[in-house]
């Protein structure tokens, strides 16, 4: 089966502060194959504020990771 187009991209998830970030990947994984991804955990394009849609900066990293309440990876499609 493809995956679930309404679950988007988002290969990561931190929440902390009251911000959410989510890392978007280019592309989904190809069917029945293992795919190497590298997440920076620095500000990058990917990243972006689920509050308004644009890119985190380095003060929402400071603040996130500051007081991470959760990390989610989305590690499987289906």
């Amino acid at each position: 089966a493809q995956p679930d187009p309404s679950e988007g991209l988002d290969m990561v998830i931190v929440i902390g502060s009251e911000i959410v970030l989510t890392f978007a990947a280019d592309f989904n994984p190809s069917n029945n194959s293992w795919t190497h991804f590298a997440v920076p955990l620095s500000p990058s394009p990917q990243w972006i504020r689920q509050t308004d849609g644009l890119p985190a900066t380095s003060q929402d990293f400071d603040d996130v990771f500051g007081s991470l309440s959760r990390l989610t990876i989305r590690g499987e499609f289906y």
